[in-house]
Parts: C-alpha cells; structure tokens; sequence
C-alpha cells in the first residue's frame, strides 16, 4: 500500500468549497446558477465575517509598527481591525553615518532637522548609508518627501561590493511626511545601507533610518470613562496608556500622554486581531486553515437552507447539528497550547 507522500498539499478554492455546500443541502451541479453562486459568494462573506464574534481566529493576529507624530493623541488603526490584543511603547537606538545619493541631488537642505538629510534620485537610483561600522539592524524607518507609489527595496553590505536583499516592500503607496517602520527578523549586521528604486522609481525621500537594539514597554489599556475622564487629554509626555475607540470603519487609539518631541522615533508595536480577507473569485482561496474547511462548508450548506427556494427548507433541521458540531470541533481546536498562570492580586486585603 502506498500513500500520496504529501501533507496539505490539496488546495481547496473558493468554488470547491461553494460545491461542496451545495451538495449538502441537496443541490444537483447542473441547476447551479451564476445567480445561486453570487448568493452563495455573499453568504460565505458573512459567514466568514462573523467569525470575530465567537473568538480569536489566531491566524488573523498580525504584528503591527505604527509611528508616533508630535503632539498627536490619536492613531487610526487599518481597516479591518477588529481589537488589540497587546500593544508597546518601543524605543530604538538609532545609527547614523553618512548619505549618499546615486545621481541624485540633496535638496530641502532646510530640514536640518531631520534623521538624514532629505534626496532625490534619478530613475532606479539609491540613497546609501554608510554607518561607519557594522551594526546589528534589527528596524528600518523611512517616510517620504512627496507623496506617491514607490516601488523599492532595501539591501545591505559589508564591504560595499556585494550587496544583499534585507527587505523588499514592492510597490506601495506612501503619504508624504509619514513614517513607514519595518522589522528584519531576523536582525542583520551590516555597515552599508541601501534604499534601492525598482522598476523606474524615483525616491523623494525625507528620512532613512536604520537601528537596532530596541526595547518595549507595554501600554496600559483604558476604558471609555477613565479616558473620558481625563482633566489635560493633551498633555504631552511619552505615551503611557490608550483607549481603544472602536469606530464604525476603524478604530482609533486614543493615547495618553499624547507623544512629545522624544517619540519622533519611536513605535507603537501592536498584536491586532482583523477580519479575515475578503471572499475574492471562485478560483482563489479562502484565507482559512486547513483545518476550518470542512466547518465552513457545513456552515455554509445550513445558510443556503434559507437563502434559495431551490433548497428544501426542511434541509436546515437536518443540516443545523452537523454545522453545529463540525463549527464546535473547530472552535474548541482555535487555541495555541501554551501554558499560562494565574497570579491573584490580593493586596487590597491586605497590609
């Protein structure tokens, strides 16, 4: 006997999966409609949506690095964001040296303020740091002088000769003035620096920033009425706690103290939990693990019961404890194993 000698090698798309439900509530291939398909396509989405209301689907935690600006209490968190589940104030040790442009021209000398002096280049140019001595980089920052798409990567070196591919964010919009921060994981120790144009960019870039070293302080999280509360909500200082105000299209963390000058270079690093991607064409994926496939089909087949009249409705008492069932195996099975303690605080009653 022989096996396929392979693991989670079978994909299942989007119409794999809406097949599969029709064939469960007793629905024949040949009466399926492009009219059925775009219901089932919408049913899906809101099956899929509605997930975040019983848990955490751990595959929608990401990590996020959002800036801190002067004197800016508020962050707008991106769309789909759904809750915060642990959120840090971080400081990094910024490296400097010297830049250098390929062909390009130094220009808006007048921001002597800034990390590096602002440049230009020319068509799939560079703009190069060199920190004088190898340094571990473990964070690269950079925001833009003018607005734009930018299609770039940045690379780093030893000897200035062979350079290597540290982290290549493609082609992305940036605003200007904005600050863009990405971590290397893991770190890299380099001397030479490179912001490279792809595909005919051309930079405007206002700061480049490499560092490393950096270390975390979490935040503290308020609720409405101590937020509310507060007497100075514009107090400047280094951001110690934030109110999560979730919004109808984002939410918004509300900080407090608002960030100072200090802050410039510093991060907010936040695990967030978001919607699951959207439902796309029928040849794509759903963004769901392998094991969730089967539940969201039984799911799915239950809530066609009573979205077609093609579906006997007398399905849907018989579908309901299947979906019920395979959707609890599922939930119950959302879960990371690792141990966890539980330290109570007694100190009110005592002295």
């Amino acid at each position: 006997m022989t096996t396929s000698g392979t693991v989670s090698q079978t994909v299942f798309n989007t119409n794999n999966i809406l097949d599969q439900a029709f064939r469960r509530c007793k629905v024949a291939p040949e009466i399926v409609t492009s009219e059925m398909q775009q219901t089932a396509l919408d049913s899906l989405y809101l099956l899929i949506s509605s997930l975040c209301n019983r848990g955490i689907q751990l595959w929608t935690v990401e990590k996020t690095i959002m800036p801190f600006y002067l004197g800016n209490g508020y962050i707008t968190l991106p769309a789909g964001t759904i809750d915060l589940l642990n959120s840090n104030y971080r400081t990094i040790n910024q490296y400097t040296g010297t830049i250098t442009a390929s062909q390009g021209t130094p220009d808006y000398a007048e921001d002597s303020n800034l990390a590096t002096a602002c440049t230009q280049t020319t068509a799939n140019g560079w703009i190069l740091q060199n920190l004088t001595t190898q340094q571990n980089i473990s964070t690269i920052g950079f925001n833009m002088y003018s607005a734009g798409t930018y299609d770039m990567k940045v690379e780093y070196s030893i000897d200035a000769i062979h350079y290597y591919d540290a982290l290549v964010p493609g082609a992305v919009t940036y605003a200007a003035g904005e600050w863009q921060w990405y971590d290397l994981n893991p770190s890299i120790n380099g001397q030479y620096w490179r912001l490279a144009a792809l595909n005919g960019t051309i930079l405007d870039v206002a700061e480049f920033v490499t560092a490393g070293n950096p270390t975390e302080i979490p935040l503290a999280r308020l609720n409405q009425d101590d937020y509310t509360n507060l007497p100075n909500k514009s107090f400047q200082g280094r951001p110690l706690q934030f109110w999560l105000d979730r919004q109808l299209y984002a939410p918004v963390m509300r900080l407090w103290p608002t960030p100072n000058q200090a802050a410039q270079f510093a991060q907010m690093v936040t695990w967030r939990q978001r919607h699951i991607m959207d439902v796309g064409t029928l040849t794509q994926t759903i963004e769901l693990p392998q094991r969730w496939v089967d539940a969201i089909a039984w799911e799915l087949a239950h809530r066609l019961c009573y979205e077609l009249n093609e579906v006997d409705i007398a399905m849907a008492d018989r579908l309901a404890p299947r979906a019920d069932e395979a959707m609890n195996f599922a939930f119950m099975e959302e879960r990371d194993d690792s141990p966890f303690m539980i330290s109570p605080n007694i100190s009110m009653y005592t002295r």
